[in-house]
């Protein structure tokens, strides 16, 4: 994969707030070239991991605001 290639495929990844995706993609490319994954092994990993990002955040997120701290 090209250096504009991958920048591409950040940046869009950026523009959809794929977050973890984005941080992630060089790594897990690597991880699939190395162990031959299919296309749809590849993307499974990546959304599998942009969904448990996006769920603990939105946890992380609902606890918040029920914090007490004093002011």
């Amino acid at each position: 994969m090209s250096a504009a290639q991958l920048e591409r495929l950040q940046e869009q990844m950026q523009r959809l707030r794929l977050f973890k995706s984005r941080e992630r993609l060089e790594a897990l490319l690597q991880d699939a070239t190395a162990k031959e994954a299919s296309y749809a092994d590849f993307l499974d990993t990546l959304l599998t991991e942009e969904v448990a990002s996006k769920t603990r955040q939105a946890r992380h997120d609902a606890h918040a605001p029920r914090a007490a701290f004093p002011s």
